[in-house]
């Protein structure tokens, strides 16, 4: 039986464990620091079995960390680590000290380990970028595969990522509380499939090579986090070709299907103040009640103008929620650019512009932002956010007054979903010049890029803390 073993840790680690031993003791263990040939140093050290220090200690190096690379190698090394890393008394501290740019959502690129995906399943594996550092936090995290081939990220929502399946069902993955035991199902949640009309699911059938299965679930959203609202929180989809809209609350066995609809369909949705908002393609806001016996959408306020004002081919809606609970409607307007030996155009944003929902009874109305002050939006294939550009401690994050946007150009990637696509329409807008930036390095991150599914904005969370 062997009382000692070694240990290889990250040189951060080794720094933190080094320097908490000290303390504990002076005359335990003895320590050999050498130099690799690329002159990395490394440091081997005798101790006693990693699994059986103390949780102080344990505690002493959680806190020393500060990259989130180095918390999730923490987590990595045994059972005992991942429990302390998960004990109340370090979440706290988990992520205020773990990224810089706090609160501030990373771009998540996701591909599949092949590019061709095997009838049997197959598993995902995705990135963090930080658009702050410009320098990937996360590599190389494992996802659980999904049944069956053909499936996809919907996006993400509140810390989760949202997977759907051919089976038409959804699955809420959250990969930092996979295999953690938390009341919200050990970071997976399934939620049961939707019932699709016999005339949908026969337009899958004759349509079977352009997957049609996976368009019918087109967005996903949720009120609340489910590891902090394991109890309460409200998942919210738009769905089909006619892109209606369905919910599902917390402890439900069935979706609720909302009655009515608006031409041609939602194109993005959220849900603000204990209601579902959803905008159409042209702009046209409605809303629902999901506590009304028989919940139905019904149309809310116009398009803030009419859509040959814009200087554009083509306008995306989104809807996101402000810090002060204000409900923000942005166009996203984009023209047509033809594609290099390709005769399909694929679309460039120019600019947004953004509108504020003002209520007063039954009477509503929009006034045009021309600046969001001291906040950023995130938009995408992803729950759109708004966050501050400026920490508490007056520390910048990201660029105040600004768009972060990415390519969620969602036909690109499901009608050939077995042919890698690189995204071309992703950048930042500042608002005060109207200029277009770049918040991604293309020349030295190109592989990264190329993916079977668009790039999404994605706030990592925690038990006990974030989104």
């Amino acid at each position: 039986m062997h009382l000692y073993q070694e240990v290889d840790l990250p040189l951060k680690l080794q720094n933190c464990l080094s320097s908490s031993l000290r303390i504990r003791s002076k005359n335990q263990g003895q320590a050999k620091i050498s130099a690799s040939n690329n002159s990395e140093k490394r440091i081997t050290r005798r101790f006693p079995p990693c699994s059986g220090l103390p949780e102080d200690i344990l505690a002493c190096i959680l806190v020393k960390l500060t990259l989130l690379a180095d918390y999730d190698r923490f987590g990595a090394v045994c059972v005992s680590w991942r429990n302390a890393s998960l004990a109340p008394r370090n979440r706290s501290c988990r992520l205020e000290t773990r990224l810089q740019s706090e609160g501030v959502p990373l771009l998540l690129l996701l591909s599949s380990e092949n590019s061709r995906v095997e009838e049997d399943g197959h598993d995902w594996r995705c990135s963090l970028y930080d658009v702050v550092k410009r320098i990937v936090v996360q590599d190389n995290i494992k996802l659980p595969a999904l049944p069956k081939s053909h499936g996809r990220c919907c996006g993400s929502s509140h810390g989760w990522l949202i997977m759907a399946d051919d089976f038409l069902s959804i699955r809420l993955l959250n990969p930092f509380l996979l295999g953690g035991g938390s009341k919200c199902g050990g970071g997976m949640i399934r939620l049961p499939p939707l019932n699709y009309p016999p005339s949908l699911r026969f337009m899958m059938l004759i349509d079977e090579d352009e997957y049609i299965s996976e368009l019918s679930i087109c967005k996903v959203v949720l009120s609340a986090n489910p590891a902090l609202a394991p109890e309460d929180y409200v998942v919210v989809v738009i769905y089909g070709v006619a892109k209606s809209l369905a919910f599902i609350k917390s402890g439900d066995k069935d979706w609720t299907y909302v009655r009515g609809r608006i031409d041609p369909g939602c194109y993005d949705v959220v849900y603000c103040n204990g209601k579902i908002y959803a905008v159409d393609c042209s702009g046209i806001l409605s809303h629902c009640d999901t506590t009304e016996p028989v919940p139905r959408l019904r149309k809310m306020a116009p398009a803030p103008y009419p859509i040959r004002h814009l200087r554009s081919d083509v306008e995306f809606y989104y809807l996101v929620e402000s810090p002060q609970n204000q409900l923000l409607l942005v166009c996203r307007m984009m023209v047509r650019t033809p594609r290099d030996n390709d005769n399909d155009p694929w679309f460039q944003t120019t600019g947004f512009k953004i509108f504020k929902l003002l209520v007063l009874g039954k009477l509503t109305a929009y006034v045009e932002l021309k600046t969001l002050g001291d906040n950023a939006l995130f938009l995408g294939d992803n729950h759109s956010t708004c966050v501050p550009a400026v920490a508490s401690n007056g520390f910048p994050r990201v660029q105040p007054n600004s768009i972060y946007f990415t390519d969620h150009a969602l036909s690109d990637y499901t009608f050939q979903p077995n042919t890698l696509r690189v995204p071309a329409d992703m950048g930042v807008f500042n608002l005060e010049d109207q200029s277009l930036g770049r918040y991604y390095d293309l020349d030295n991150n190109l592989s990264r890029l190329v993916s079977v599914t668009p790039p999404v904005w994605f706030l990592p969370s925690f038990p006990g803390k974030w989104a």
